[in-house]
């Protein structure tokens, strides 16, 4: 079954017009299945407080989704995370009458500047991100990976054998 993780950037809350929210810490993960496809949707919940919250969502990141609200110092921040990060696939979302030329001034020699320009029309956006997935190769397998741990918590009431067992 094919995954696409793609961090959404830019535009806190516009996750949910994409996908069904799941968890939520320093960062939300929101879910869109169809078929056997699935998508992944990581958003940084608390980017303005910790910059931290961006770079997990970029670096969980097949794909990027930037919502551009605004061209100031947190889109330029974005920016260099993705380029650092080198999330090279990944879709530009321009609001509030910003065109793609005033972006690109920003982005040129960036991975960034690859990515495709597409109107804000989240259904639209949607099946984008699961034609995406469905596009991935399926029944590979690696010899190694890793695994992202999001969340861990101490069990109460644990109690240990004697080593006399």
């Amino acid at each position: 079954m094919p995954n696409l993780n793609v961090a959404v950037l830019g535009s806190p809350g516009y996750s949910r017009e994409l996908g069904k929210k799941g968890i939520e810490s320093d960062v939300t993960l929101y879910n869109v299945k169809k078929g056997k496809a699935t998508v992944t949707i990581v958003e940084p919940s608390n980017y303005s407080e910790k910059l931290q919250s961006l770079y997990y969502a970029a670096g969980f990141a097949d794909m990027a989704v930037l919502v551009v609200e605004r061209l100031d110092a947190s889109f330029g921040e974005t920016v260099v995370m993705l380029d650092c990060l080198g999330v090279e696939k990944g879709v530009i979302v321009p609001r509030n009458y910003i065109t793609k030329d005033q972006i690109s001034r920003f982005t040129k020699g960036t991975v960034v500047e690859g990515y495709r320009c597409m109107e804000d029309d989240p259904p639209i956006l949607r099946e984008h991100l699961v034609s995406e997935a469905e596009r991935l190769p399926r029944g590979e397998t690696a010899d190694s990976g890793a695994v992202a741990v999001d969340h861990c918590f101490n069990v109460r009431g644990w109690v240990q054998w004697p080593s006399a067992w």
